[in-house]
């Protein structure tokens, strides 16, 4: 019998009946997004992008989404630097992290540099490292 694990991210997929719309979104921990980074799947080399991604795969990185937000989610694994305008982690991040907004969810581990004005640790959010509580916009 199939059983839900405790970890995985909960993800549906939607395809749009509107040709001006994009073909496939998906809704990830409640997040719409157009790009989803499956369990299975290793990227290596440089990302940046115009739209909200959410990784559940393997990210080793640079990642540049200055507009938009990132989502490591509870399966995810970055071992990245990333500028975005939003970061959430739900899963593992290793790396020099700056955003308006961040947050570190239960299940969320950071090690490395974090830089936002706004930073929200749930209870049981892991950080090791150091956070600069700063206004500037990510580069």
């Amino acid at each position: 019998m199939w059983k839900k694990s405790d970890n995985a991210v909960a993800v549906s997929s939607v395809v749009e009946d509107d040709p001006g719309e994009k073909l496939n979104t998906y809704t990830a921990n409640g997040v719409s997004v157009s790009t989803l980074i499956g369990p299975s799947i290793t990227i290596d080399g440089a990302m940046s992008g115009e739209e909200d991604i959410v990784v559940c795969g393997i990210m080793n990185v640079p990642i540049h989404l200055t507009e938009h937000r990132l989502t490591v989610a509870n399966t995810g694994n970055a071992h990245s630097n990333i500028a975005a305008h939003a970061i959430r982690v739900d899963g593992i991040v290793e790396g020099e992290l700056e955003a308006q907004q961040m947050l570190i969810s239960a299940s969320g581990v950071v090690k490395g540099k974090l830089r936002t004005p706004n930073i929200t640790l749930e209870e049981g959010g892991k950080v090791q490292g150091t956070i600069d509580i700063t206004g500037s916009k990510p580069k």
